[in-house]
């Protein structure tokens, strides 16, 4: 990680009132008359313990036990301070880590008491300058908040898209994937709150930090918000305008035809694959081989008549040069397949009630699959050089 530091351009003669007439001001917090280190950090000074900031390790460690470029020893005085480049909230985020009492770092851990945006700002500032358990601490109390998949996050939703995805680029630098997984979900909830949010920005970012399941992510997003409208005396329907670039457009175009074969082959595809064993099944000693019969009879023509006629899959009817949402994808086709497997009975094959979370899990293990080669159906597999 690159850093840089410069002293002030002062002599050491310089007083506490000419270092004021250039436009700093005092922290009002992290100013001790005992410390023995001033930093100045965007237009204002702080002054801390030079010991609190050479622990764990950090590069301030070795910063000050190298000379001045002019050999004169490194002093940190208001006389002459030392002067970081960083943000200020990002460096006062890093002082109260090293000033906060024991009971207010324990509290950290109460969603209620958790102060987000000051330990984010700390994971960013520790990783920058090594505070290795600093910054361990701060990504797991992230992710411990964050990482969840429970519908909203307070957290990340409450930051306007612009920081979402200033955190995601720290998060991908720092490797804390878990918790970008979570920035990424956040970012296609307001996406989907509100459209008028750019999709192509996003595709963009993903693309330039390598985030290639996200692409994918994006873009069935894109594929099912999508609304549908036929032209007025024709049998055509227009293609919805948008932001996403020509590159971005093929790569839809793409994804919506590669789906569409996805779904309609599916049935024939599966059928006859092997139906996973669920613990409750293998307890209760039941016959797994009745599993497998029923998934078979559930995929044949006749089975699936009845699951195509449900309102999530009927056919819809509206007007010409009207509008109108765009049919559920094949992962939303699959959670309602999923969730047929309660209405069993009304298959003619027999079935114990232990089976029925045999096929589900087979399902599960559908939508993991899907979830996980969703950009391949996109963006097109991944080559040897990727």
């Amino acid at each position: 990680m690159q850093y840089s530091a410069t002293k002030a351009s002062t002599s050491s003669a310089t007083s506490q009132t000419d270092v004021s007439s250039m436009g700093y001001v005092r922290d009002e917090e992290f100013w001790f008359k005992k410390g023995d280190c001033v930093v100045i950090v965007e237009n204002t000074m702080l002054k801390i313990h030079l010991s609190d900031l050479e622990r764990d390790g950090s590069v301030f460690a070795d910063m000050f036990s190298l000379p001045n470029g002019d050999d004169s020893p490194n002093t940190t005085t208001e006389a002459d301070p030392l002067i970081l480049p960083d943000k200020l909230h990002e460096f006062r985020a890093l002082c109260w880590m090293l000033y906060a009492s024991p009971l207010e770092l324990e509290e950290q851990h109460n969603p209620a008491l958790f102060k987000f945006s000051t330990v984010f700002h700390l994971l960013s500032i520790c990783h920058k300058y090594h505070f290795e358990t600093y910054e361990k601490w701060a990504g797991r109390l992230l992710i411990k908040h964050c990482a969840h998949d429970k519908g909203k996050d307070t957290y990340l939703d409450n930051q306007p898209f612009s920081e979402l995805e200033n955190m995601l680029r720290i998060s991908v630098r720092i490797n804390l994937y878990q918790f970008t997984d979570a920035i990424e979900r956040s970012v296609l909830r307001k996406l989907q709150e509100r459209p008028s949010l750019s999709v192509a920005n996003a595709l963009n970012l993903a693309e330039e930090l390598g985030l290639r399941r996200f692409q994918g992510r994006l873009y069935y997003h894109e594929f099912t918000r999508q609304p549908v409208l036929r032209i007025k005396s024709s049998t055509a329907y227009a293609f919805p305008p948008g932001d996403l670039t020509p590159a971005q457009t093929m790569a839809l175009l793409r994804g919506s035809f590669s789906l569409s074969e996805y779904w309609m082959n599916l049935p024939s595809v599966i059928q006859y694959i092997k139906v996973p064993q669920t613990r409750s099944c293998a307890k209760k000693g039941n016959s797994h081989a009745d599993c497998q019969a029923h998934w078979e009879a559930y995929w044949s023509p006749q089975s699936l008549k009845q699951v195509l006629t449900t309102p999530s899959f009927s056919f819809g009817t509206f007007e010409p040069g009207v509008s109108r949402p765009r049919h559920p994808g094949p992962l939303e086709g699959l959670d309602t397949l999923q969730d047929s497997f309660r209405l069993a009975p009304t298959i003619s094959v027999p079935f114990s009630r232990l089976g029925l979370s045999c096929c589900r899990r087979a399902i599960s293990m559908l939508i993991e699959q899907l979830h996980d080669t969703l950009a391949d159906h996109f963006l097109g597999p991944l080559t040897d050089n990727e």
